[in-house]
């Protein structure tokens, strides 16, 4: 007999790689969260010490880290009982919307889009 270990992983689904949460929603709320981060950084490094450049750095990296360690928890809570790419899929229909993002796949109106991008 041969000493075989199989792997058993389901194709569609991404991994999770943070608290539960998969790469691209990591990456979502980095971008976010550095963007936020950034600017209040240089908004209290300019109010409080008029040197935004020596509290910017720190407060952007420190709170974009515990932002995305935060996020990360609070989707592990939010997916449960939901399918795979259920978050995404939400944030893309919001994204499409509201913030006039252009749609890749699904049309506001919910039809199939004719051309995919």
């Amino acid at each position: 007999m041969s000493d075989e270990v199989v792997i058993v992983a389901q194709l569609d689904e991404e991994l999770p790689v943070v608290k539960g949460a998969t790469f691209p929603e990591i990456l979502l709320a980095a971008k976010y969260a550095a963007l936020l981060n950034g600017m209040l950084g240089a908004l209290f490094g300019l109010v409080y010490i008029k040197a935004w450049f020596l509290i910017a750095f720190p407060f952007f990296l420190l709170g974009t880290f515990c932002t995305v360690w935060l996020v990360a928890a609070n989707l592990k809570r939010l997916k449960r009982g939901k399918p795979p790419g259920y978050i995404m899929q939400k944030v893309d229909i919001f994204a499409t919307k509201y913030l006039g993002k252009k749609p890749g796949f699904i049309l506001k109106t919910g039809y199939w889009h004719g051309n995919r991008q």
